[in-house]
């Protein structure tokens, strides 16, 4: 299995090729887990489903994937137990215009409700949903672009920490 390593050191590169068929991204809700993968799912003709919780940090993380076959593009939804965060990593080549799709979903106002457009509506009401209960989501970025102090540097290493548990865990070079 390789090891995917994270280093914030100013003497070393990130050596994290994999990153760049993967995207991270954070969302900060309430909601919980079951529900916002239904909602993903609604919201981007996703089949998320409840797989094997995975083992991080000593205790066991709920995990739902998806596998789109026509767009190449795996998903990985996985909640940190106690706290409103949940992860999405997407991962496959082209995934830019889907991490952009959602970001400015969850980001922007949303488009104007079509009354014939029953499908629409229905995305509109889940985003308008998730933005009035003011749920956050942020994009990983794994080269920070202004320099950290050092609490930010020492937690931004536990974050990256954290991360290498999840992909060594997930695998994801051997899909």
């Amino acid at each position: 299995m390789k090891k995917h390593t994270f280093i914030l050191d100013d003497d070393f590169e990130d050596e994290s090729p994999l990153l760049d068929d993967i995207s991270i991204l954070f969302f900060q809700t309430d909601t919980p887990n079951y529900l916002f993968a239904d909602d993903l799912n609604h919201l981007y003709r996703l089949a998320l489903a409840r797989t094997d919780d995975i083992p991080i940090l000593d205790t066991t993380w709920p995990l739902y994937t998806y596998h789109d076959s026509i767009s190449h593009l795996c998903y990985y939804l996985i909640e940190r137990p106690l706290t409103s965060t949940k992860i999405l990593l997407i991962r496959g080549e082209g995934l830019d215009d889907t991490v952009a799709r959602i970001l400015r979903d969850f980001n922007e106002p949303p488009v104007d409700t079509d009354p014939l457009n029953p499908d629409l509506q229905r995305h509109n009401e889940i985003i308008l949903s998730y933005q009035q209960a003011l749920t956050s989501v942020t994009q990983y970025n794994s080269q920070p672009s202004t320099p950290l102090s050092r609490k930010a540097a020492k937690d931004r290493q536990e974050l990256d920490n954290l991360l290498t548990s999840i992909l060594d865990h997930l695998d994801l070079n051997h899909l």
